[in-house]
């Protein structure tokens, strides 16, 4: 009963795409762009214990990450980790926010 009442959540709820292009090849990217859509995949995922699969913020691949990250955070996969990306886009921020605060006691 809860698979057919989910099932019918997502086709009801408009914007919801299944499959996506990652290079050349076709992937599972379930995803909605509208609330009851979103709430749907959700209660999909709590019901059947899939893991999330997240995308890595700098290659973009697709990774299943130990523990869920926080909301609002970037996400690295464990490749880019051992590469230091984290850190670059830290360091990227910080420049970023150091020229920004310059403008400002100037003005």
């Amino acid at each position: 009963m809860v698979v057919m009442a989910l099932n019918q959540w997502h086709n009801q709820s408009g914007g919801n795409t299944l499959l996506g292009m990652s290079k050349d090849k076709i992937v599972m990217r379930p995803r909605s762009f509208f609330l009851f859509g979103i709430i749907g995949l959700q209660l999909a995922y709590a019901v059947s214990g899939a893991q999330d699969t997240l995308v890595c913020y700098h290659c973009q691949r697709f990774y299943t990450p130990k523990h869920k990250p926080r909301t609002g955070t970037r996400n690295f996969c464990k490749h880019c980790r051992r590469l230091g990306k984290p850190q670059l886009y830290a360091m990227r921020d910080l420049r970023a926010r150091k020229r920004r605060d310059r403008g400002a006691a100037r003005e």
